[in-house]
């Protein structure tokens, strides 16, 4: 091979590495949604959060970016839920789950309590959502059931059914923002409505 082949070669090599590396680089440009918070991490390490529109971060596999969506309201069942079914108009039948719904009060009788609650990813930290706690749901609704029997157990049944019961969604939706915010979640619980049957 003659040094002008040589040469050639060479340069065409060079451009070669030098378009592949710009079109690597020009890869790590990613949108977020409105309703979105992008997490960028270099090398796995969390490097901080960018918002809605056209964002840069090193491509994979040096940087990646996991997208979360904080202002969609997530829904918790406690003590029922639904089961796919063909045979039904809506396509679900409701299941009761006494092992979730079953407490104890205050005075000692047992009531049935199902509830429902409403929580997101908290915009200001989602990092802590994303990094902090592994499967989010099953954690907020451990924290929901536990904070739930705690407040039904201090309270009367008569109270619990007339009077008590905004006194009761409010407190059970101040422990549990208190847990949560105690394992650092990145979780705002919006609230807890309870339904009861003796």
């Amino acid at each position: 091979m003659d040094a002008g082949t040589w040469a050639t070669g060479r340069t065409g090599l060079l451009a070669l590495a030098l378009a592949g590396t710009i079109v690597w680089l020009l890869s790590g440009f990613y949108t977020v949604g409105p309703n979105e918070v992008g997490l960028n991490r270099i090398f796995g390490r969390y490097t901080g959060k960018t918002g809605p529109g056209l964002n840069y971060n090193l491509p994979i596999p040096i940087g990646s970016v996991e997208r979360l969506q904080v202002t969609n309201r997530n829904l918790i069942n406690i003590g029922s839920a639904f089961r796919q079914d063909t045979r039904t108009a809506n396509g679900q039948i409701p299941l009761d789950l006494p092992e979730e719904s079953l407490m104890l009060t205050g005075d000692e009788n047992i009531a049935d309590v199902k509830f429902v609650v409403i929580w997101q990813i908290d915009p200001v930290r989602p990092e802590d959502y994303a990094f902090n706690i592994s499967n989010q749901p099953e954690t907020v609704k451990a924290v929901a059931e536990s904070a739930m029997r705690e407040v039904i157990g201090r309270g009367q049944i008569q109270r619990i059914l007339t009077a008590d019961r905004p006194k009761i969604e409010a407190d059970v939706q101040e422990l549990m923002q208190k847990v949560l915010n105690g394992y650092k979640a990145g979780i705002l619980v919006l609230s807890a409505a309870f339904s009861l049957i003796l």
